[in-house]
């Protein structure tokens, strides 16, 4: 499922800029031919509440019907909102605690089930999604690590991957049919500090984790079968002083990944080899016009 961060809509001046408040920032979209950046400015606004979003529509033979889960850090909650998908209006449906502050969400392929981390209490959480109401039902918690920063299942929904910004590790847990995650650990592997992200590729046989503290990404062999990852050789790609490699996202079609740097104030693609899993790079682009000269960090 796709994450992101959530946006308030503020009022629109001419060529779609916002009045007022708000971050300069660019919209990028990775051309269908051959996956090069094009830049359209923008302004985003941050809900500074809510750290993660993920949209979950599920469809039935009387009414679409979608929803909306938002974990809040300081209240130690998911809540769900069922999304108004004519005027795009949220409404506020349910809400799930939990042990600790929440952290990333991700669902799983079939969107039958939630995965959280509990940040604070070095935990991973899954739930069962009711199909009608998108009411979280708790399956089972258990620990993990210290900081699990994010989350993702594989492309099977079979594992469950994780990346641990304080400790600077992966792990993998394997999920059963009905939702539940493992107690027991498939396999943890060191990597380096401040990890911030993990996901395998579309055919699920290469994972790429990404580290703002050093400016590197590892790279991975993944095995659907047994969860566990092999690293490549090279082991990782850096990515050059004050980048930070954050989050990332691949093309939908292409063999492209787009890594977002948080320290550069970046976007930069690289192509993914299909039979070595190796990345190269690309290219780069800002993300800010070249008239902006203040702080900036792309979170």
């Amino acid at each position: 499922m796709p994450r992101s961060n959530f946006c308030q809509p503020k009022q629109l001046g001419q060529n779609g800029l916002a009045k007022r408040g708000g971050y300069p920032g660019l919209v990028f979209g990775g051309k269908q031919d051959d996956g090069r950046l094009v830049m359209k400015p923008h302004y985003s606004f941050l809900l500074l509440s809510i750290l993660t979003a993920i949209y979950a529509p599920w469809l039935s033979a009387a009414q679409a019907s979608s929803f909306a889960y938002f974990s809040l850090d300081g209240e130690n909650k998911i809540v769900v909102y069922a999304l108004n998908d004519e005027d795009g209006s949220l409404i506020r449906k349910s809400e799930t605690d939990l042990e600790g502050s929440a952290g990333a969400l991700c669902t799983s392929p079939d969107r039958r089930f939630l995965f959280a981390s509990v940040r604070s209490a070095g935990k991973l959480a899954a739930f069962r999604i009711s199909p009608d109401d998108g009411k979280l039902i708790h399956i089972n918690t258990v620990t993990a690590g210290v900081n699990p920063a994010y989350v993702a299942p594989d492309q099977t929904g079979r594992h469950l991957l994780t990346a641990y910004y304080t400790e600077g590790k992966i792990t993998s847990h394997a999920i059963d049919k009905n939702g539940r995650i493992s107690a027991k650990t498939t396999q943890k592997l060191p990597t380096a500090d401040k990890v911030h992200a993990i996901m395998t590729d579309r055919d699920n046989r290469f994972a790429y984790v990404p580290h703002t503290g050093p400016n590197t990404i590892f790279q991975f062999r993944f095995n659907e079968k047994s969860g566990r990852f092999t690293a490549l050789k090279p082991a990782r790609v850096n990515t050059g002083e004050n980048t930070g490699p954050r989050q990332f996202a691949f093309h939908p079609k292409l063999d492209v990944a787009y890594f977002d740097y948080e320290q550069g104030s970046a976007i930069a693609a690289f192509d993914v080899d299909r039979k070595s899993g190796r990345l190269t790079f690309r290219e780069r682009l800002s993300t800010l016009p070249k008239s902006y000269l203040g702080k900036n960090s792309n979170a």
